[in-house]
């Protein structure tokens, strides 16, 4: 219970992220995904520290984090999903990142 709390305070808190990005004087909203997930990972305790992190935008697993490109305003959800490791290889349980966008 406590871990869904958290979840669920993590997407509050970073749902407003893409309207708080907007807030400095340059207008340019474009930025590469890789750029866009260390921001997330520095203001996200549960990640901070993480090697790989599985990222997701609209569906579609992202390989190459530095050739994608993503325009923060049209960011309609973010969520951080954070697993706890069980199994026989806890080790290979990585966070992931799910981005939802409005599609103009």
């Amino acid at each position: 219970m406590k871990k869904i709390i958290s979840i669920l305070f993590i997407l509050v808190t970073l749902s407003a992220y893409s309207q708080s990005i907007d807030s400095g004087k340059n207008k340019n909203t474009t930025m590469s995904l890789a750029e866009f997930v260390e921001t997330v990972k520095a203001k996200n305790q549960s990640i901070k520290n993480a090697k790989s992190i599985n990222v997701m935008v609209n569906d579609l697993l992202i390989e190459d984090l530095s050739e994608f490109k993503i325009d923060t305003k049209t960011i309609s959800r973010l969520e951080v999903l954070v697993l706890e490791p069980n199994g026989v290889k806890p080790e290979e349980t990585k966070p992931s990142i799910i981005i939802s966008t409005i599609i103009k």
